[in-house]
């Protein structure tokens, strides 16, 4: 019996779908399942969703937990800061990939829609600067085990997620990472934007009469230029800070963000400083800020840990002002009895408050 040639391929086209969807059904009831994700410029991430006993539930269920671990390289062929001169490796890292993770985990497993903007409402990184963190001759594989909460769940999508994720260098723990991200609709995003550019271009400023990039400059000539290998970096480009003023126990800096540099190539943000200048900021400002109250070399600096909490956006073409203090009564060393500062910074824009972090910075070396 002849077979007519478009039937014979609608028929294969259904034989190959069902095919596909019993060894999707296969798939998702296995202990793994196996994705990529390919971000530019940077390598591709392997990462792996280990699906729980939600996998049995109902359509009709909310969002839960998922559960993912991921595997990188590091040091990350095209980093987003040049090779640092201290000792570990750069704690910019695993936050960064964390963000990435997680926005791609909400728009491919809780079905939160591409439009939404993405903030970070509270992060941590928690280190051991043991011999895991310690850079070596070789790359050393970063491992993350990552679960992921939904909240404030609408309609079945979740306006929110809590990511957790411990941290293995060539299988030794060292560390921990979490983030509670936070899904705006296009119109609460533009209001809160707004609101808050509204007060970092009001209220009163030390250099009211200066506008603009011409306020840079101002700031840059009213303290101490700052230059790479005080905070720990390599290449001058990579410098974030200016106008540097320290006293006993306080340092004030200011960002100057390059955002060619720095916001063009980080996927996933808006038009706002996004996390990872943020947090590098603020890391190079405690690395200044040990080196010039105790005396500490950059090079010896070791961020073991960072406690962020955002209340607005860092608007990216005016100064952000970081105001560090050295927290009182706090111990001098480390539980390892390396000499460590406990800094708390609060991050600025005139009367717009953007954050407050803590820190922890102990010499190792």
């Amino acid at each position: 019996m002849r077979t007519d040639p478009v039937i014979a391929r609608e028929t294969s086209a259904r034989e190959t779908s069902a095919r596909e969807t019993s060894a999707r059904e296969t798939s998702a009831r296995e202990t793994v399942a196996r994705e990529v994700i390919a971000r530019e410029p940077e390598p591709l991430h392997h990462l792996v969703h280990r699906p729980g006993p939600a996998l049995g539930a109902p359509a009709t269920a909310g969002p839960v937990r998922q559960e993912f671990g991921l595997a990188t390289v590091l040091p990350l062929p095209s980093p987003p800061f040049a090779e640092g001169t201290g000792p570990c490796h750069d704690p910019c890292v695993p936050v960064e990939i964390l963000r990435k993770m997680a926005l791609f985990v909400a728009h491919q497993h809780f079905d939160v829609p591409a439009r939404r903007e993405t903030a970070f409402a509270e992060a941590t990184l928690a280190l051991d600067p043991a011999d895991a963190w310690r850079r070596g001759a070789l790359p050393a594989q970063l491992d993350l085990d990552l679960s992921v909460d939904p909240v404030d769940v609408v309609g079945g999508v979740p306006r929110g997620l809590v990511c957790r994720a411990g941290l293995r260098v060539a299988d030794v723990p060292c560390g921990t990472a979490s983030a509670r991200l936070v899904f705006l609709t296009p119109g609460v995003y533009r209001l809160r934007r707004a609101q808050g550019r509204s007060r970092a271009l009001g209220g009163p400023d030390e250099l009211d009469e200066l506008d603009g990039l011409d306020r840079l400059e101002g700031l840059e000539g009213a303290g101490s230029p700052v230059g790479p290998g005080d905070v720990a970096r390599t290449d001058p480009r990579d410098v974030l800070l200016t106008g540097a003023r320290h006293t006993t126990d306080t340092l004030v800096a200011y960002v100057r963000p390059h955002p060619g540099l720095l916001l063009g190539h980080i996927h996933g943000v808006g038009d706002h400083l996004p996390s990872l200048v943020l947090m590098e900021a603020t890391r190079q400002a405690a690395v200044l800020f040990a080196q010039r109250e105790r005396a500490v070399p950059a090079g010896s600096c070791v961020l073991t840990e960072w406690q962020a909490r955002f209340h607005g956006f860092a608007e990216p073409d005016l100064p952000l002002r970081l105001d560090l203090r050295a927290r009182p009564r706090a111990p001098h060393r480390a539980p390892d009895g390396h000499p460590a500062l406990l800094v708390d910074v609060q991050l600025t824009q005139r009367t717009h408050q953007v954050g407050h972090i803590r820190m922890t910075v102990v010499r190792d070396g």
